[in-house]
């Protein structure tokens, strides 16, 4: 099954977008899952949430294909 991951900067969040994403693959390898894409959501771009949307935009473009999306509870606030 393929992954996709949802990354956020912000102060309340301990991980970097780097660390996030590290830990995300590490999962996805760990679980045999392909990850398949990532979305970043950057404190400074002042534009909501577009990495949300994009991510739910390229959902919902996937037709039948099965996704899991990954939320690591040690990233969760």
């Amino acid at each position: 099954m393929r992954a996709v991951g949802y990354f956020r900067e912000e102060k309340e969040v301990i991980n970097s977008l780097a660390e996030q994403s590290h830990l995300f693959l590490d999962f996805c390898q760990s679980n045999g899952y392909q990850a398949a894409a990532t979305f970043l959501e950057l404190s400074h771009a002042g534009d909501g949430f577009s990495g949300y949307s994009q991510m739910v935009d390229f959902l919902k473009n996937q037709r039948r294909q099965g996704f899991l999306v990954v939320a690591v509870s040690s990233l969760m606030s």
